[in-house]
């Protein structure tokens, strides 16, 4: 399968993948992070990238799937977005604003701490 093929392939798909190890969440954060890279300057999709998250996120799921994988969440590995419309701790929030763009979250708000669950 094609890295093209990957990222677009829908999110269920990939939460297969993985429960299957036929991929880690660990090469797929990387493939979308290697995206991210390639086209954001032309695109300007994401306002800010936290990738050593992302990256340190997608190792510690990659090393829990050596284990018993029974009781995982449903899109457990699969990396997701989360607009500036939804505050992450230490990342810019300006809610799309441009003069709020050098605004900093304190804390993740309620959705973003249901996501990292």
């Amino acid at each position: 399968m094609n890295s093209v093929d990957l990222a677009f392939m829908p999110a269920l798909e990939q939460a297969r993948l993985i429960r299957s190890k036929d991929i880690s969440p660990l090469e797929l954060t990387e493939l979308y992070l290697r995206r991210i890279e390639q086209l954001n300057p032309q695109l300007g999709s994401y306002v800010a990238i936290a990738a050593e998250q992302a990256i340190a996120d997608a190792r510690a799921k990659t090393e829990r799937l050596a284990g018993d994988s029974s009781e995982l969440p449903l899109f457990f590995g699969v990396p997701i977005s989360i607009k500036d419309l939804n505050a992450v701790a230490g990342l810019p929030c300006a809610y799309g604003v441009r003069w709020l763009k050098q605004r900093i979250a304190t804390e993740d708000d309620g959705v973003v701490t249901r996501i990292k669950q």
